[in-house]
C-alpha cells in the first residue's frame, strides 16, 4: 500500500528572536476556515447549494486503496453529490441529497468499513465522535495473531529447508495457520474488492496467495501474506506518527493575529478569520501565525522544525516567509 497524503493547514507559526515587528501580507490560499464560508477549521469545503454534509471517521481508511474502493462504490449511488477524503485524519466528508445518512453508512459497512458519524448538517449533530482522534488501535489479540502467523510461516519454510516436502501435511498445516491467523483480513478485503470490481492491492495479494497454494508452494504463500499484513500494520503506525507530528505543529499556531484594517488601525482577530491579502504584524518574540511574503523589514528566522529547512533563515523584503515555529529579531511586514 502506498503512503497516504492529506490536507495540511497552511497557517503555522514563526517565533522571533529579536525585538522588532513583522508584517505579513498573504498572497495564496490558506486552508483555515472563514466565518462567512461555512467551512470548518479542518479545511472542509462548504456544502453545495441545497446539499447536506456528513462527516465520518473511518478507522480502517488510511490509504488510496480504500479511497478508490469508496469512490467506486459511491460514484453510481443516487443522491451523492461530492466526496472529500482526509486520509491522515481518516475522515470522509460526503455531500448528499438523501433523506438520511443510513444509506451511506450501509454502503460503507458493505465495504468492511467502520464509519463513525462526526457531524451531520441534516440533523444538526456535531462532534459526535469528538473523543476519537482517529489513531490506529491495534489490539493485543492482533499482535498475538501476527506473531503466530510469523512463527508458523517461518516454521513452514524451515521444514522445507530441512528436507521436507512442500506438499507434506506438516508444511501445509503450518502454512494454513499462518494464512488464517495473519492474512484473513487481506483475503476478506480481496473478496470485497472483487465483488466491487476494484482490482486493488488486496485482491492481487489474495490472488497471489491462492495461486501459490494451488501450485503447491505453501511456505511461499504463508510468508508473502504474513509480510504484507505486517507491512500494513507498520504503515498504520507510521501514519499515526505523521498525524501526531502534524498535530504538534498545529498546536504551536497562535489563535490570534494582528491585522491591519481598512482604516489603517491594527487589530487582533482570530487566525482563522484573516482574509487573503491581509497585512499582518508580528511583534518581537511572537510567533508568526500565517505564512506570506515579507514586505518590510529584515530578520533571521529559525525554521528548524520544518523538514529539510535550515535552522536559521534570513528573511528580507520580497522573500517568502514560510510557516514554521521560528524566532526572529527584526520586525517584518509580510503579505
Amino acid at each position: 500500500m502506498s503512503h497516504c497524503e492529506d490536507n495540511h493547514r497552511d497557517h503555522h507559526d514563526h517565533q522571533h528572536e529579536h525585538g522588532h515587528r513583522h508584517d505579513h501580507k498573504h498572497d495564496h490560499q490558506h486552508q483555515h476556515a472563514q466565518a462567512d464560508a461555512g467551512a470548518s477549521a479542518a479545511g472542509r469545503a462548504p456544502p453545495l447549494a441545497g446539499a447536506e454534509q456528513a462527516v465520518f471517521l473511518i478507522q480502517n481508511m488510511d490509504c488510496p486503496t480504500e479511497e478508490k474502493l469508496i469512490r467506486d462504490r459511491f460514484k453510481s449511488m443516487a443522491g451523492i453529490e461530492a466526496m472529500q477524503f482526509n486520509l491522515i485524519q481518516r475522515e470522509l466528508t460526503v455531500q448528499h441529497r438523501l433523506a438520511s445518512v443510513d444509506a451511506i453508512v450501509a454502503a460503507l459497512k458493505a465495504l468492511d468499513m467502520e464509519p463513525a458519524l462526526k457531524s451531520d448538517t441534516l440533523t444538526g449533530a456535531v462532534d459526535l465522535a469528538a473523543g476519537d482522534d482517529g489513531a490506529s488501535k491495534i489490539s493485543r489479540r492482533k499482535w498475538l495473531l501476527m506473531a503466530l502467523s510469523g512463527i508458523t510461516a517461518i516454521g513452514a519454510e524451515v521444514v522445507v529447508w530441512s528436507g521436507g516436502q512442500d506438499s507434506s501435511w506438516l508444511v501445509i498445516g503450518l502454512a494454513l495457520v499462518a494464512i488464517l491467523s495473519g492474512g484473513l483480513d487481506t483475503l476478506k478485503k480481496g473478496w470485497i474488492a472483487l465483488r466491487n470490481f476494484s482490482l486493488n492491492m488486496n485482491f492481487l495479494m489474495s490472488l497471489a496467495v491462492i495461486g501459490a497454494a494451488i501450485i503447491g508452494q505453501w511456505p511461499e504463500a504463508a510468508v508473502v501474506i504474513f509480510l504484507f499484513a505486517l507491512a500494513e500494520m507498520i504503515e498504520a503506525l507510521s501514519l499515526d506518527r505523521a498525524r501526531n507530528a502534524i498535530k504538534g505543529l498545529m498546536a504551536m499556531a497562535p489563535d490570534l493575529a494582528t491585522v491591519q484594517g481598512a482604516d489603517g488601525e491594527w487589530r487582533e482577530i482570530a487566525t482563522g478569520e484573516v482574509a487573503l491579502a491581509a497585512l499582518i504584524r508580528v511583534k518581537p518574540g511572537a510567533r508568526v501565525p500565517l505564512d506570506g511574503q515579507v514586505t518590510e523589514g529584515q530578520t533571521t528566522i529559525n525554521q528548524g522544525p520544518l523538514p529539510a529547512r535550515a535552522c536559521l533563515w534570513k528573511n528580507r523584503p520580497a522573500t517568502r516567509c514560510l510557516p514554521a515555529p521560528s524566532t526572529s529579531a527584526v520586525p517584518l511586514s509580510i503579505g
